[in-house]
């Protein structure tokens, strides 16, 4: 009898099937009318979701099928992800009804950093982890228990880092404290 050299009869068919080079690193910014950033804030599934657009609109995203099934690995559509969405500009919109766009592209957490440097990227598209606190004090803040250390009950003290030499402190009564001495 004949010894089976290849495999089955099928063997060579699905060898590189599904393979696909990377298409580009460059950043796709949205240039065209029509083109939108968001970020996706709920999943419904189906290739449905909600996304929060740049203009501040709730609108239903509509997962195009490039996006879903076997080749999402490199584009999978997340919870608090940044996409680029096209606007149905063309389509009429019901009373009571989201407008739709459609999924164009989905931005990874480093381009997510490129594009928080654009001057038409909205602030509020970006997830919780990656938006800037400007409105708080850096700074540690100590909260007295009361007794004979000098404060009374609940009140606080502010430390804040200031421009000092190293390893010095300025405390809110502007004394300073150096780490050295302590």
């Amino acid at each position: 009898m004949v010894r089976n050299q290849r495999g089955g009869n099928k063997n060579r068919r699905g060898a590189r099937k599904n393979h696909h080079e990377p298409i580009s690193t460059a950043l796709r910014k949205a240039v065209i009318e029509g083109e939108m950033y968001a970020r996706v804030t709920k999943i419904f599934g189906g290739g449905m979701a909600d996304v929060l657009c740049n203009d501040g609109i709730v609108r239903l995203l509509v997962i195009r099928r490039s996006f879903r099934g076997r080749n999402k690995r490199d584009n999978f559509v997340a919870l608090h992800s940044v996409v680029l969405v096209g606007i149905r500009q063309w389509e009429v919109v019901a009373v009571g009804k989201k407008s739709k766009a459609d999924l164009l592209y989905i931005y990874s957490k480093s381009q997510v950093y490129e594009l928080k440097k654009l001057e038409d990227f909205n602030a509020i598209l970006l997830p919780e982890d990656m938006a800037d606190n400007d409105n708080q004090e850096g700074g540690i803040q100590i909260k007295a228990g009361g007794g004979d250390d000098g404060f009374d009950n609940g009140e606080t003290m502010e430390l804040i880092a200031e421009d000092t030499p190293a390893n010095n402190i300025i405390i809110g009564d502007g004394e300073e404290i150096s780490f050295d001495d302590i």
